[in-house]
């Protein structure tokens, strides 16, 4: 039962990422592993501090069924908050895997494109903050803010350790993951501020991560897709 939930779920996040990140043709359909406890799953990945993963080489996602309150991502231990139920957090997971998913055959089957990590992870956990939610009588997907991030960023902010945004934007793979709970904090923060601010729209900002994404589908590289985008702010 709790598979087949998951599985309609994907088919209709699926379709909502194609309402944000316009796609003019059809994205494949992937395999997904799910695994009913945390065990298994590091067993058959071997990746520690996931808590779920898109691998093009299996062209497959993986993800376990949470339990309990404390959850362990990238060496950052999350508690869930008692008005959550632990399983659903498995479901936000697969919110993020799946934009890899979308992007890797977006950008083209096997063209080693490298995306920003800002704009890969950040729009990840873009969607990892949506909820379906009764509006007029139907389930509309709707996005929030997401709750394991949020703390991370405004405390940084504050103290003012966050990344200087021209580092953030020219970070290879390589140096966001160096830090990885302040960046995908950051990325998420950026890209949340793109999509859901009056104030990003009325700038243009809002139109950002459609850019960044068409230039790299043109140019297939990621320097010259954040200069021709970037390069004027």
């Amino acid at each position: 039962e709790y598979a087949t939930r998951l599985a309609k779920h994907i088919e209709k996040i699926r379709a909502f990422y194609r309402k944000v990140i316009r796609s003019g043709k059809g994205i494949p359909k992937c395999h997904i592993k799910l695994f009913d406890n945390k065990e298994d799953f590091l067993y058959y990945g071997q990746i520690e501090g996931a808590a779920g993963y898109w691998s093009p080489a299996q062209e497959e996602m993986v993800a376990y069924r949470f339990s309990g309150k404390k959850l362990k991502l990238h060496n950052e231990e999350m508690t869930v908050t008692n008005n959550r139920n632990p399983e659903e957090e498995t479901f936000h997971v697969m919110n993020h895997e799946g934009f890899h998913q979308y992007m890797y055959y977006l950008m083209g089957r096997h063209r080693g494109v490298e995306i920003p990590s800002w704009l890969n992870e950040g729009m990840g956990d873009y969607f990892f903050g949506g909820n379906w939610q009764k509006v007029k009588g139907r389930k509309v997907f709707q996005i929030s803010t997401n709750w394991w991030r949020l703390d991370t960023i405004v405390k940084a902010l504050k103290e003012g350790t966050h990344v200087p945004l021209k580092n953030l934007f020219n970070y290879s793979q390589e140096d966001y993951y160096a830090n990885p709970g302040l960046c995908y904090a950051e990325g998420w923060a950026l890209c949340y501020f793109f999509l859901k601010s009056p104030v990003a729209k009325k700038r243009g900002y809002n139109t950002i991560p459609q850019k960044m994404i068409q230039a790299l589908q043109t140019t297939g590289d990621r320097q010259k897709a954040t200069a021709k985008v970037l390069g004027k702010y």
